[in-house]
């Protein structure tokens, strides 16, 4: 069982890299710029992957920053 688990998560891993992987052309459209973006991306994967913070904690304080940077150079 604790096998087919952790397979399971390594298949759900590759499916989350394959997505983002697909996303990424759309970077260059985006408000941010592509550099700033893949610097996000990059901050991300530090974050979680060397410096083992969670997920949520991840999700709320740098997806909360670059919404609101977003939304401030959309706003009118």
């Amino acid at each position: 069982m604790a096998a087919a688990l952790r397979g399971m998560g390594a298949v759900s891993g590759g499916l989350i890299a394959a997505t983002g992987i697909k996303l990424v052309p759309q970077l260059r459209k985006h408000p941010l710029g592509f550099a700033t973006c893949l610097a996000i991306m990059t901050l991300v994967f530090l974050a979680i992957a060397v410096f083992k913070v969670p997920l949520g904690w991840v999700l709320l304080v740098v997806g909360g920053v670059a919404c609101v940077w977003t939304w401030k150079r959309i706003a009118p």
